[in-house]
């Protein structure tokens, strides 16, 4: 986090889109469209990772208990399912499992 004279700025992580941050920010997607008024973003924009979002020092005191829990545990919100690049190959019997190796060799 960066903080300048009246507003600070996050990165935003690989996944994380403008409903995580909102919540992560702010403590509740009430606040949407004030992250995306606040960054000239739409509803719908992908975010890109590393990319920089800015919010304003002082607000509210609506959902702080949230807000606090989550700049207490240092926690990121990110709902979004992430896939590894490991080439698994379906089977009925899970014994018999295949995937590829660092050398792109299947084994099981």
């Amino acid at each position: 986090m960066i903080t300048k004279d009246n507003y600070y700025l996050v990165p935003v992580e690989l996944g994380q889109d403008i409903f995580d941050i909102a919540i992560q920010e702010y403590g509740s997607l009430e606040y949407v469209f004030k992250v995306v008024e606040d960054n000239a973003l739409t509803i719908d924009e992908k975010l890109d990772a590393g990319s920089l979002l800015q919010f304003e020092t002082k607000r509210d005191d609506n959902h702080k208990e949230v807000r606090d829990f989550f700049k207490r545990t240092a926690t990121r919100v990110n709902c979004h399912d992430f896939y590894d690049d490991t080439n698994y190959i379906l089977q009925e019997d899970t014994n018999k499992i295949l995937q590829t190796n660092d050398s792109g060799l299947l084994h099981s």
